[in-house]
């Protein structure tokens, strides 16, 4: 991606969506940590048979028995990216200066390609609102249960909360 660029690639969309799954499994599944860049790069291989509702209930692909949260942090993240790259897009389109990727990486806490990356303003209550929808309704459209998907919404909202 170009330093000045004001779009996200699809390479940087999957990178910051696989950078908030990561955090919000800290809280909703610190179990899988250890196997999360494996689960990742499972996910990114085949995200539609990873995601099978068969699937889930079976021996993912390194034999375990339990059904991964992870892969379901990283889809439920993947809009959430989306919708927080149009807030930002939409802020600075005429704006000169550090692009929609160094922005929305300093909004979500992760640390910046460039370490002089400016301060981005934080998220509104609202724009936290809109997050824990747009994952929730994600989650929603996987399969999963209302509990669950408010559960893993609840961390990705709350990790874009806490990076603001």
């Amino acid at each position: 991606m170009d330093a000045s660029s004001n779009t996200l690639t699809t390479e940087t969309e999957r990178e910051l969506a696989t950078e908030l799954a990561r955090l919000a499994a800290q809280d909703a599944a610190p179990e899988e940590l250890v196997l999360f860049d494996d689960t990742a790069a499972e996910y990114w291989a085949d995200p539609q048979a990873v995601l099978d509702p068969a699937r889930r209930d079976e021996a993912v692909g390194f034999g375990l028995d339990a059904a991964l949260v992870t892969p379901l942090l990283i889809s439920i993240a993947m809009p959430v990216v989306r919708y927080l790259a149009d807030q930002i897009g939409a802020a600075v389109k005429d704006a000169a200066g550090p692009s929609l990727s160094v922005r929305l990486r300093r909004l979500l806490g992760l640390p910046a390609a460039t370490p002089t990356a400016p301060a981005t303003p934080a998220l509104t209550a609202e724009q936290v609102a809109r997050v824990r929808t747009v994952a929730r309704d994600q989650a929603l459209a996987l399969g999963l249960p209302e509990e669950r998907a408010g559960l893993l919404a609840d961390a990705i909202a709350g990790r874009a909360l806490a990076g603001a």
